[in-house]
């Protein structure tokens, strides 16, 4: 955790409990599947009912189903990531133990002769079929449900968010006076990078304008008026992010819509928008009206989802109302560098100034680390919740055991008769309530080994 938001130092190691753990169980499959052959070999009767004869086959075709899934999970691990094979040994898991649950019950209901030790060895199979279940809910419970939901979430978001090493962006929301604009350069970035020898691949420094100066009073929540970009600034975005050039004719104008919007709404807006009036007159929709890959989410005006692209010729003529800046650099910038410009610049830039304009500015650097280190707290604290549970079951288990122990006594009277003598008793006694109250310490320090 200490290393989470250090995006340039070493990864931290994965942790391989969960690779130990599927090993295991497949140790216990073999032993199972091997136990079910012997038991078929030398027990079956054809004549036997078919609650019993489902029970012989279904502790061979289920462990060895579980095997046969690991090996086609090794012939395409590639192309079936490690989490579907645990999910899959968990389903096996659940099989397995239903399947071993009814060896005990049958023997004492049919009276069937399976051998010594038979019951015993399969409540053995379904104690490590509950323990693999527990263990692989606790990974899957990090992996399918709180990543996606939650964690895969913010990671995705982040990739909208963070698509250039710096990005500055500037909003006109409070800004009442077309004099007090934002028309600055944010040259402070630039001698920052200089001073510190951070070379720029790209750097586009562009104006948002709007289509109307009349629009500039329009401030009407979710009505806010779409802002247009010029061609020319819109390719150097695109270039940036590796994405093709576009043409317009000279009084054509095409669209950018988040990857938010629903085609729904881009449809209904493109029927309604078929041309534009403008401060430089009337465009009509280009041919390829539209545009949809990701150019981060600064690009447009508050309360939009789309963003036009106009001839440079007419953004020439239009009101310039926000004034952006996106950088990647050659190299990352290390995250004491990234915190020392943010601070930097949200000096001399705040983020509400005394003329309205407000200023953003997001270094991917702190954005990244920041997002993957309340990802770590997030999964670590689902993680140990599941293990408390795992704890919590156990103890039940244990406890469960142990006032169960008074209604057995005839177990321990029929090794007296047999000639045991009491202090073998006790020792055997004293192993089981090991295994059931030493299982619950030993999970709960698994964690912290």
């Amino acid at each position: 955790m200490l290393a989470a938001d250090r995006k340039n130092d070493p990864e931290l190691k994965k942790s391989r409990w969960i690779v130990i753990a599927a090993i295991i169980f497949e140790l216990f499959t073999i032993w199972m599947l091997a136990t079910g052959v012997q038991k078929v070999w030398f027990y079956y009767d054809s004549r036997y009912a078919a609650p019993v004869q489902i029970m012989f086959w279904g502790n061979i075709i289920i462990p060895a189903a579980a095997l046969l899934w690991s090996v086609l999970w090794l012939i395409r691990k590639r192309k079936t990531g490690f989490p579907k094979f645990i999910f899959g040994l968990l389903i096996c898991a659940t099989l397995n133990a239903c399947a071993a649950a009814g060896v005990p019950s049958l023997v004492n209901q049919y009276y069937l002769s399976l051998g010594a030790g038979t019951a015993n060895q399969y409540l053995l199979f379904i104690l490590a079929d509950l323990i693999f279940f527990i263990c692989s809910l606790i990974y899957l419970a990090s992996s399918f449900i709180a990543a996606p939901v939650l964690v895969g979430w913010a990671s995705g978001y982040l990739d909208i968010r963070s698509m250039y090493d710096v990005q500055i962006s500037s909003r006109y929301n409070d800004v009442y006076s077309e004099e007090n604009l934002p028309c600055d350069n944010y040259e402070i970035v630039t001698d920052y990078l200089a001073e510190h020898g951070i070379n720029a691949d790209y750097d586009c420094t562009f104006s948002l304008y709007l289509p109307k100066r009349e629009d500039f009073h329009n401030r009407i929540k979710n009505d806010f008026p779409v802002a247009a970009i010029s061609l020319s600034d819109y390719n150097m975005i695109r270039e940036m992010l590796g994405y093709e050039q576009i043409s317009l004719s000279e009084n054509e104008f095409t669209t950018q819509w988040k990857t938010i919007a629903s085609e729904e709404e881009r449809e209904n807006f493109l029927a309604g928008h078929t041309s534009v009036m403008t401060d430089a007159g009337e465009l009509t929709l280009s041919g390829q009206p539209y545009y949809e890959e990701a150019i981060g989410e600064t690009v447009y005006n508050s309360y939009t989802n789309v963003l036009y692209i106009f001839p440079d010729s007419v953004c020439e003529k239009l009101l310039p109302v926000m004034r952006n800046r996106y950088i990647t650099t050659s190299e990352n910038i290390s995250y004491e560098n990234a915190r020392e410009l943010e601070q930097a610049f949200s000096d001399e830039y705040p983020e509400i100034t005394d003329t309205g304009v407000s200023y953003t500015i997001r270094l991917s650097t702190l954005q990244i680390n920041s997002t993957k280190a309340s990802n770590f707290v997030l999964q670590a604290s689902f993680l140990y919740g599941a293990v408390v549970l795992m704890v919590i079951c156990l103890t039940i288990l244990s406890l469960q055991q142990l006032l169960d122990a008074g209604k057995y006594k005839y177990r321990f009277s029929v090794l007296r008769k047999l000639g045991v003598d009491e202090q073998k008793i006790g020792k055997l006694v004293l192993k089981q309530l090991g295994v059931w109250f030493g299982l619950p310490i030993l999970v709960s320090l698994f964690p912290r080994l």
